[in-house]
């Protein structure tokens, strides 16, 4: 297995905004721009209502120890959602679109960087199992397939990516915050929510995630993230800034559309590889 991709992995890993998306979020419709397959293998129930978009009720506090079950539950019961998240490291800025449903025995989702994002990359994750393409890994046009519990991809972070699809196990890695303090309520987006600073322990994150001890020694000690969340306790916008190696990494992501009408497909398998086919492209 070629492992050129420790930066690609790292920042994928290390952002939890990324895990609440279960990969990622995406504003546009992505079924003009879906992988090529014609395996159906989520779709959610068709939009929800004005309020329920705008997050309507009485916003109400979380607790540390009930934080990160709630709003992932909330989540859930919306069914689906789509987002934007942004990644700059050392001064490259990365914009990945994804749309997540939950429809089904596991979450399914699609993710895809912006045409002007430098590394061009595009994530399925069905069934827990992880489809890649990306610029200089993957054979044009082809998808390499990274099934977590293959002994194959034993040690490669990229494997973990479609575990993490599935809420039980993000929330597993993500845990209990270190420290949770409610910043007071904001608007964003025209939706009035709860601004949170979390704090959370990096040591714990990179050992659950099976990064590694050297990428656990290039953490900060702590991971602080501002976190938005709505009165139905859904997450609206996350961003977080840290250093690892003496890289300033920045990520900012924004949650919209919960109950939208979301499929994805898995790839043809034609058109799938297998991992070892990585950086051979």
């Amino acid at each position: 297995m070629n492992h050129r991709t420790p930066r690609l992995a790292l920042a994928a890993l290390l952002t939890p905004a990324l895990l609440l998306a279960g990969c990622g979020d995406d504003k546009t419709d992505a079924s003009n721009d879906k992988p090529a397959g014609e395996n159906a293998t989520a779709s959610a129930t068709d939009g929800a209502s004005d309020s329920a978009e705008a997050g309507s009720g009485e916003l109400a506090e979380l607790s540390k120890d009930d934080f990160y079950p709630t709003i992932i539950a909330a989540q859930q019961k919306a069914g689906s959602f789509r987002g934007t998240a942004t990644s700059t490291s050392g001064g490259v800025a990365v914009t990945v679109e994804t749309e997540v449903s939950y429809d089904g025995d596991q979450p399914s989702s699609h993710a895809k960087t912006t045409a002007d994002s430098p590394q061009k990359m595009e994530m399925v994750v069905v069934d827990g199992v992880l489809y890649i393409q990306a610029d200089g890994l993957v054979p044009s046009g082809k998808w390499a397939k990274l099934d977590p519990k293959d002994p194959a991809n034993a040690g490669n972070p990229l494997a973990s990516l479609g575990q993490l699809a599935d809420p039980a196990k993000a929330l597993a890695v993500l845990g209990t915050p270190k420290e949770l303090r409610l910043v007071g309520e904001e608007t964003v987006d025209g939706v009035a929510s709860n601004h949170y600073e979390v704090v959370l322990d990096s040591s714990s994150y990179a050992e659950k995630l099976g990064l590694g001890e050297d990428v656990a020694a290039a953490m900060p000690p702590e991971i602080t993230s501002q976190m938005w969340v709505d009165a139905q306790n859904r997450p609206v916008k996350m961003s977080m800034e840290f250093e690892t190696s003496g890289v300033k990494v920045a990520s900012e992501q924004t949650y919209h559309d919960y109950g939208a009408d979301v499929t994805v497909t898995e790839p043809d398998e034609a058109d799938v590889v297998s991992a070892p086919a990585l950086g051979q492209g």
